[in-house]
């Protein structure tokens, strides 16, 4: 049995609505007209108390500005405005008459470490972000209900009862959210427009803290040690290799890499538990497993590959031509994955899998397609950026974010070091004296290796132009950060924490100076730098032996002649002779 508005009302509702959507400024009484006739009909239409919070929320805080005149005027948020058009929408429906009859009850609980979960389908738990750490423990408790729906319902159409030992999270759960806590409410709407979207009907119970043992214990279990992942960094650079996986096969919900995944017991918006009980050949997986599950691992994908290599001779190049010639990857990147997949695959007629005919031939006609090149022809004049970084202001006129970056310019241009370094300098490492600044490495680098020096990089002053002086940048870089810093790293952001940057900031930080230049950023990267600054002190003249050893190369090392050793870019060279009618 169902009940819903009459005809007339939903007609007066929609008509309401529509005209309130238009509000610009309207008084408070007006808006509380309209709240007082969505209230009214709440009881007529599933979840709708939900959509009228935010109306609520809105009145509540004119009246405390204008000191509870309700002739005060006020204008409508986005969420109330939002809420209205629902409204409109919904008007039509209807509310069961419903029954204490429950196709599912869980009991949840939160402590500040961690949440847990139990229902009849077995327990759940997990651990708080640093973010959600420092959360009121009533907000925690909410997350937890969440958490707790999220790991256990993946079917629609329930009534799910909810049982936990915090009244706070019980009454926003019952009440649709509530208007006393913005981020209670946040929580509680996020978890009925889920149920919304599911059809579920949520009611929550309070229970008594003896009697919720079990989820208790399961809020403070102690951290998993297999449950950690690999730096964004890292990860990235997997993706920038192979392609985006389009799931994480052994994850939780604080570790997933990809929204898709599946976990090793119930966790929020995991697809499946248990990664062995599915097809691992449906779809692109990314596969980071426990240590200790590695051999069990490695064994289901023996044995796919096997039953794949005895269907099909072709079956291992195809993965090679399907996988990572169709994404366009270079030679050297392709021959890198050969070489992991011929360790991985099994011996097909005594031979591996990079020697297999089919596999050379791929490759051959991968290197004639696409044969490896350098990623620069040539190079921007390194002059440009310098003259362009000499006609910003003085040192003590820029802002901290000019500062940092003509700093970082600079830096990079001097000393024609790569990214990665500039981003280990530290203060602790640094010896400023009146002949210039000198920075020891301590940290590894590319470069580093047993029985190799590391980088020491020195940079005297140019007292010739103090402007486009590097030690008299970093000396006013260093008294400008000084009651900012939180770090011994030399960069540090320059908007608040004004924690340390990482090499990826500082790419970006570079990638700017090259813009204001007239540099092309979509053919020239951060690492270019390095190879204009080298290019631009050999035209000038400069001692190959003077040249290799401030890049960190060794005496052996032809990397100069090959790769950074480019033609300066003179395009526009033809032209100006042109047209000033002068030799250059």
């Amino acid at each position: 049995m169902v009940i819903r508005l009459p005809d007339r009302k939903i007609v007066g509702i929609r008509a309401m609505c529509s005209t309130a959507i238009k509000w610009k400024e309207i008084s408070i009484r007006e808006v509380s007209k309209v709240l007082g006739t969505l209230i009214a009909a709440t009881p007529a239409i599933s979840y709708s108390q939900l959509y009228t919070r935010s109306l609520t929320i809105d009145v509540n805080k004119a009246l405390v500005l204008s000191s509870g005149d309700y002739s005060g005027k006020m204008t409508l948020s986005m969420n109330a405005k939002n809420d209205l058009l629902w409204w409109l929408e919904k008007v039509t429906g209807s509310q069961k008459i419903r029954q204490d009859n429950f196709n599912e009850e869980i009991s949840m609980d939160a402590s500040l470490t961690g949440w847990g979960a139990v229902c009849k389908h077995g327990k759940a738990s997990g651990f708080w972000s640093n973010e959600e750490r420092s959360m009121h423990i009533n907000a925690l408790e909410l997350l937890a209900v969440e958490n707790g729906l999220l790991s256990f319902i993946k079917t629609k159409n329930l009534s799910i009862l909810i049982r936990s030992d915090n009244t706070t999270a019980v009454a926003y759960i019952n009440r649709f959210g509530g208007c006393r806590s913005e981020l209670l409410f946040s929580i509680s709407l996020r978890i009925w427009k889920w149920a919304e979207e599911n059809n579920h009907w949520l009611v929550a119970s309070h229970i008594a803290g003896k009697e919720n043992a079990e989820a208790d214990f399961e809020s403070r279990r102690h951290v998993e040690e297999n449950d950690w992942k690999l730096s964004p960094n890292a990860f990235s650079k997997i993706i920038d290799t192979f392609g985006t996986p389009t799931i994480d096969l052994f994850a939780s919900n604080n570790s997933k890499q990809i929204a898709r995944y599946i976990s090793r017991v119930p966790q929020p918006n995991s697809i499946e538990v248990d990664a062995f009980t599915v097809n691992w050949g449906t779809e692109f997986s990314y596969i980071f497993p426990p240590f200790c599950l590695i051999p069990r691992v490695l064994r289901k994908l023996e044995r796919a590959v096997t039953s794949t290599v005895e269907n099909s001779e072709a079956s291992s190049s195809d993965i090679v031509r399907d996988k990572f010639i169709k994404q366009g990857l270079s030679y050297s990147a392709i021959n890198t994955a050969r070489s992991a997949l011929s360790m991985l695959l099994p011996k097909y007629d005594n031979v591996s899998f990079g020697e297999h005919y089919l596999t050379s031939r791929i490759m051959k006609g991968v290197f004639r397609s696409n044969p490896p090149k350098a990623r620069y022809d040539s190079v921007w004049d390194a002059s440009i950026v310098v003259k362009s970084v000499g006609s910003w202001a003085n040192n003590r006129e820029l802002n901290l974010r000019q500062l940092s970056l003509k700093l970082v310019a600079l830096m990079a241009l001097a000393s024609a070091q790569r990214v990665q370094t500039l981003s280990l300098l530290k203060l602790s490492e640094m010896s400023i004296s009146s002949s210039g600044v000198v920075f020891t490495v301590s940290d590894l680098v590319k470069t580093s290796g047993p029985n190799r020096k590391q980088p020491r990089i020195v940079l005297p002053r140019f007292s010739s132009n103090e402007n486009l002086c590097v030690t008299s940048c970093l000396e006013e870089y260093i008294k400008r950060t000084r009651d900012l810093r939180q770090s011994n790293s030399l960069f540090i952001s320059f908007v608040k924490p004004f924690k340390a940057v990482t090499s990826q900031t500082i790419s970006r930080w570079l990638k700017v100076v090259l813009e204001q230049a007239g540099i092309d950023v979509a053919k020239y990267k951060s690492h270019s730098y390095r190879h204009a600054s080298v290019s631009k002190v050999y035209t000038l003249g400069g001692n190959i032996d003077l040249i290799m050893k401030c890049a960190t190369w060794s005496e052996k090392s032809n990397m100069f002649s090959r790769h950074y050793n480019r033609p300066i870019d003179n395009s526009t060279d033809y032209a100006n002779i042109l047209l000033s009618g002068n030799p250059n």
